[in-house]
């Protein structure tokens, strides 16, 4: 079955990413990122389909944002929905902390209010080669995640969240919101390749309850049989949990991975992992 292989992103087709100007030097280390990759998550396929992290890993796909790993800057569509969000009343308490959490860090990160911050950080990140402050980026990130966030307040069966807010919320519940930025190579393509791989995890994230109930639906007409979805979930937790890891023992100095594993296993446990595990052993 052919695969999908890595180019650029076609900008007629997706938003459009206006980043920083590709640095040629880490031209080798994207090959590498791409060879290991290519071999890993991102290379899974499900049967009769191609490669089904896609729809995700298009958004970082080329060497304008997969090494270092680059997001999209962030758009007036993600700025006019937190602040619609900010405004609205809120009907859970998750929802008010959301909204007081958004107030603080554009208040205290740019000493602005939080409609003037929004504005202020579309026109920053979409000017041609773009180049914001971290304090900027962390903002961009925590209003990322936030939007995230509100999805778990809405209706089973509201829309999905976008790609992106999911990997935001996924990346800081992961990492507390640390970007460790790094002037060692090894530890920058360490962290773009954790972030390819939580970006693809976010396919599988958003099925994760579908999946379940699938798996325990087939189960009970035949327990010896386990979807093909429920076996890539498996593969993808332990690809995770194996990163983690082998980032923890390779590179104990390294500020993301001190804390990865741990944060990372309690976030799998709340995914029902052991309840998948115990259902792939028990059909072996």
């Amino acid at each position: 079955m052919p695969t999908r292989k890595c180019s650029p992103v076609d900008d007629s087709a997706t938003t459009q990413l206006h980043l920083a100007p590709y640095d040629r030097r880490s031209e080798g280390q994207l090959s590498a990122l791409r060879y290991t990759l290519d071999f890993e998550m991102l290379d899974l396929r499900q049967r009769g389909s191609d490669r089904p992290t896609w729809p995700a890993h298009k958004i970082v796909c080329g060497k304008r944002g997969a090494h270092p790993f680059r997001l999209p800057p962030f758009s007036r569509r993600e700025a006019d929905q937190a602040w619609r969000r900010y405004c609205q009343p809120a009907t859970e308490d998750l929802q008010a902390q959301l909204q007081r959490d958004l107030r603080t860090i554009c208040e205290i990160g740019t000493g602005k209010d939080v409609k003037e911050s929004l504005d202020d950080l579309v026109a920053k990140a979409n000017r041609p080669n773009a180049q914001l402050s971290l304090d900027d980026l962390d903002i961009i990130l925590a209003v990322r995640a936030m939007s995230g966030s509100w999805y778990c307040t809405l209706p089973a069966n509201s829309p999905h969240p976008p790609y992106l807010e999911t990997f935001a919320t996924t990346y800081d519940s992961l990492t507390g919101g640390n970007r460790a930025p790094s002037s060692d190579p090894v530890h920058e393509m360490r962290h773009s390749q954790l972030c390819h791989r939580l970006l693809a995890h976010t396919v599988l994230y958003l099925r994760v309850d579908t999946i379940m109930q699938n798996l325990k639906a087939a189960q009970k007409k035949t327990p010896a049989l386990i979807p093909d979805e429920a076996r890539l979930l498996k593969q993808d937790y332990d690809a995770l949990l194996e990163f983690a890891s082998n980032a923890r023992k390779e590179a104990p100095e390294w500020e993301i991975g001190q804390k990865l594993e741990a944060n990372l296993q309690k976030y799998l446990a709340d995914l029902g992992e052991a309840d998948l595990t115990k259902a792939l052993t028990g059909s072996t």
